[in-house]
């Protein structure tokens, strides 16, 4: 996870990474908008069908996120 607006599915079956991204369109930075598209949802209602994930990886606005110590013990800043 580097952004706050991430969320994840997995499918419990295989343990699978189904989708990684933000739940919705909606927001974007400095605004907010009716969502064009649903992921997190969307991906949901596939994987509980048994089906693939349309969109595995959608990016999001979020505000990244910051590890500090997970930094300074690999020596990256």
């Amino acid at each position: 996870m580097v952004r706050t607006s991430e969320v994840f599915v997995i499918d419990p079956k295989g343990w699978q990474l189904e989708y990684r991204g933000p739940m919705d369109d909606r927001l974007s930075y400095e605004r907010q908008r009716p969502a064009k598209n649903r992921y997190l949802t969307d991906a949901l209602d596939a994987v509980l069908a048994g089906k693939p994930v349309q969109t595995p990886h959608a990016d999001g606005a979020g505000c990244l996120i910051n590890f500090p110590e997970r930094n300074r013990k690999t020596g990256d800043n």
